[in-house]
């Protein structure tokens, strides 16, 4: 839809972790998911947000003076009691603050300016085989605007990718499907239950629109290589992405049922095992939330190799983030 308009809380270029090549990313907030393990909090809200860095303060009290509202209380002491509930996240503390502790965490973009920026980069993305992703948040909260960018980005010949953990209406998610020539598709629990307790939603609807994209999605173990389909208009490949959190969802049988659901889909390209990490935390704190996983560890590169071979047995191509299977643990 020409000059649809979208709420985006990052671009990043040069990016290598979100499809092939080398790409730019661009990141849409909002989310009806609530992850615990969530890296990008930021991403959660559907509205702008103000993040503030105790770390950057430097305690001179400006923001307190630019507030209309009198919600940073203490003079000097800065916006640590800054008054979330009531914050209308209008700006001035921090178009006040000139140390950059204050940040304001999304801005409402036209999807031909997104695009514009995209094609700053067309000719490394020619040169790796790269792309454009959209991300999130989940961008299938944002449909028109994502179709826009995804059509737009298709339409000057990038190939395009769409990040997506399912849990949006299907004829929202379908819209983009059009203009998609990769899909990553995140799974974070075979089970119901524990994916409500762990994410804040059941996820039916989720594993029903997996399967609707495994259905449509191209040729098993294509669309994996540099520029697939791009500009092809033919059917999205599907890469699905798991969260490995230990002792959050890395247990035996969750990686059985995961194992059978996967392998029973029509089409997948690929799996991908993402390591947790807890690279986020600081964003938490930067948003007077609190981190509930700050003690888990990241996984061993032997557990992955595990769980790898467990899906590798149902027949799926499986990889995991950052490094290969035959690496050492």
């Amino acid at each position: 839809m020409a000059g649809a308009a979208g709420l985006v809380f990052d671009v990043q270029r040069f990016a290598v972790h979100d499809g092939p090549g080398i790409r730019t990313t661009v990141f849409l907030k909002g989310c009806s998911l609530r992850c615990q393990w969530c890296h990008s909090p930021e991403s959660q809200s559907s509205l702008p947000e103000v993040m503030y860095s105790a770390a950057v303060c430097i305690g001179c009290g400006a923001c307190a003076a630019a507030c209309p509202r009198g919600l940073m209380a203490g003079g000097r002491s800065g916006p640590g009691q800054l008054d979330r509930n009531a914050c209308q996240a209008c700006g001035r503390c921090v178009a006040a603050c000139n140390a950059g502790a204050l940040v304001m965490v999304g801005k409402t973009a036209r999807a031909e300016e997104i695009v514009a920026r995209l094609d700053r980069d067309r000719m490394l993305y020619a040169a790796s085989g790269g792309g454009v992703t959209l991300s999130g948040g989940e961008p299938a909260l944002q449909p028109d605007f994502a179709a826009a960018v995804l059509r737009g980005a298709r339409a000057h010949g990038h190939h395009t990718a769409l990040e997506t953990a399912g849990n949006a209406p299907w004829g929202s998610l379908s819209a983009l499907l059009e203009h998609t020539d990769l899909v990553l598709f995140d799974v974070k629990h075979a089970s119901g239950d524990e994916h409500l307790a762990l994410t804040g939603a059941r996820n039916e609807q989720i594993l029903a629109n997996l399967r609707r994209v495994s259905a449509m999605a191209g040729a098993a173990g294509a669309g994996a290589g540099a520029g697939a389909g791009a500009g092809e208009n033919g059917p999205p490949r599907l890469i699905v992405r798991v969260p490995v959190i230990p002792d959050v969802n890395d247990q035996p049988g969750n990686i059985a049922a995961l194992a059978v659901l996967l392998g029973g889909l029509p089409r997948v390209g690929r799996v991908e095992l993402l390591p947790y990490h807890n690279f986020g935390v600081a964003k938490y704190a930067a948003l007077g939330r609190e981190y509930r996983l700050s003690s888990v560890p990241s996984p061993s590169r032997a557990a992955l190799k595990g769980i790898a071979a467990i899906l590798m047995a149902r027949g799926l191509n499986v990889s995991i983030e950052g490094a290969g299977l035959d690496d050492p643990p």
